[in-house]
């Protein structure tokens, strides 16, 4: 045996230790019983329901709570099927319409328990650290933090604003997810046969309401399972750019990414290579959004512009639209206040998680101009406490 076959030979001994230990600490969630007991749907109910309980569907399951979660955990063992449909309506978000498939209660609260007590801590395991959306601890503003450091760390690395970014957008993501690979990735971390097929079934659900020639693509958005599915989909290429192309700044945000390096023809071969592999997967990047940007002179990321200084100080200022669409919503909030549609607490606590947002980025005079709006429109500063004697005013 030569030194390289030792050194694969120790390779492979460390690289089946860390496996095994791994496996060991999933063994626990891997566990169909466990995720389907009556406790396991009392506790997703629990934190289902906060919030809607006020719903006429919600309070009719737990007038019986605990009856239902004994009579959906048998249900469950026994092989039935209870998928109930869907609630479809559309939203628009940002002037996009989105269609919206929303579950039934019931079964919103199995694929809860499901998804805490099985699908989340299973596929997070190997996911990269950078793969920032829909999990526990990380959010917005964890993958806002994290690109801010990795540009941090690549100006102490290079000493100098001068490089690029590949700024990464998919097009239609849930749409376009292919069921075939994603059954791949249960059957890889899923061991247990009837949580595996229950999750498949959970999957493959869309197709009962669709055409034929659309069966086996595409994850409708409302389901809770949806988004831990969207999140570890493109995890293998996730770790190809991290691990097999050695490219640390890296950081993904659902269909959101971006990669900074410093040549920029390295960054165009990196294009092509993600071009690639994402159609193995049925992704399609927008090309529009998807585009090589200096460093030097701004990029967004997650509706905020970064800038990198000659100096190593990262800027990050809101979103231009995000601004417009925070002062006609102030104007229509108006018209709402005078017609009875909204009173004052709901448009000042509304207005307030936006301001929260836009004061975590380089913004003094946007908010000071959002702020004088407001007190225009409604002759008290946001902030100012509103006593019960100015109420009955």
């Amino acid at each position: 045996m030569n030194s390289a076959e030792r050194h694969e030979a120790r390779y492979q001994r460390r690289k089946a230790a860390r496996e095994e230990k791994r496996r060991a600490k999933l063994d626990l969630f891997d566990n169909f019983d466990r995720a389907t007991s009556p406790q396991a749907l009392r506790r997703a109910n629990w934190d289902a329901r906060r919030g809607v309980l006020f719903k006429a569907s919600v309070a009719r399951y737990n007038a019986h709570f605990a009856h239902y979660a004994v009579l959906q955990s048998k249900e469950l063992h026994e092989g039935k099927d209870v998928r109930q449909g869907f609630y479809s309506f559309d939203i628009i978000e940002r002037g996009k319409k989105r269609n919206i498939h929303s579950l039934h209660y019931a079964e919103r609260v199995i694929r809860r328990a499901i998804c805490v007590n099985a699908l989340v801590p299973i596929l997070s395991s190997n996911l990269i650290y950078d793969n920032g959306a829909s999990l526990a601890g990380k959010g917005v503003s964890f993958s806002a933090g994290r690109c801010k450091t990795h540009l941090h760390q690549y100006f102490r690395e290079t000493g100098s604003n001068d490089g690029y970014i590949l700024i990464i957008d998919f097009k239609g993501y849930f749409d376009h997810i292919l069921h075939k690979p994603l059954y791949g990735i249960f059957d890889r971390y899923i061991f247990d046969k009837k949580l595996n097929a229950l999750c498949k079934s959970f999957v493959s659900s869309p197709d009962r309401y669709r055409p034929e020639h659309e069966h086996g693509m595409g994850l409708y958005i409302g389901p809770e399972d949806s988004q831990i599915y969207a999140v570890a989909y493109p995890n293998r290429i996730d770790h190809l750019i991290k691990d097999g192309l050695r490219l640390r700044y890296y950081g993904r945000y659902m269909d959101d990414a971006y990669i900074i390096y410093q040549d920029k023809s390295v960054l165009q071969r990196i294009q092509q290579i993600l071009y690639d592999e994402y159609a193995k997967v049925g992704i399609i990047p927008n090309t529009k959004k998807t585009q090589i940007v200096k460093l030097s002179r701004g990029f967004t990321f997650l509706k905020t512009k970064y800038f990198l200084t000659t100096t190593g100080k990262v800027i990050q200022k809101a979103d231009h639209d995000s601004i417009v669409r925070t002062r006609r919503k102030l104007k229509k909030f108006k018209h709402f206040l005078d017609n009875g549609v909204m009173t004052l607490d709901q448009i000042t606590q509304s207005y307030m998680s936006s301001r929260g947002a836009l004061m975590q980025r380089n913004a003094y005079r946007s908010v000071y101009s959002l702020d004088q709006l407001f007190v225009s429109l409604f002759g008290t500063k946001p902030w100012k406490k509103i006593t019960n004697k100015e109420r009955l005013l």
